[in-house]
């Protein structure tokens, strides 16, 4: 049997001014979580057709977080389906890039 545990889906549109800020702490709660509950986990982030240079930042600085990204900008309800689509863990976290 597979061990279970959470993804962590953050959506994101534009929000390049946060991303340095909230995405380390996403990351790093997202593993202590794991290290202390023995959980698997995953962080996606769902980056809704950002002009600010998002999703090159993404890809660039967190190798380990799946980028998501839609072919046309699907608003926040449609980000967060994808993003849950893409989650493989039964438990999934939402969270908005300004949290």
């Amino acid at each position: 049997m597979m061990k279970q545990g959470f993804s962590v889906v953050v959506t994101n549109w534009n929000g390049m001014e946060l991303l340095p800020v909230v995405l380390p702490n996403i990351v790093e709660t997202a593993r202590r979580t794991s290290d202390k509950t023995g959980l698997l986990h995953e962080v996606i982030v769902v980056d809704d057709r950002s002009t600010d240079g998002s999703s090159d930042f993404i890809r660039a600085n967190f190798p380990q977080i799946l980028l998501v990204e839609p072919e046309t900008n699907v608003g926040f309800q449609g980000a967060s389906n994808l993003g849950f689509a893409a989650a493989v863990q039964p438990i999934v976290v939402a969270l908005n890039n300004d949290i």
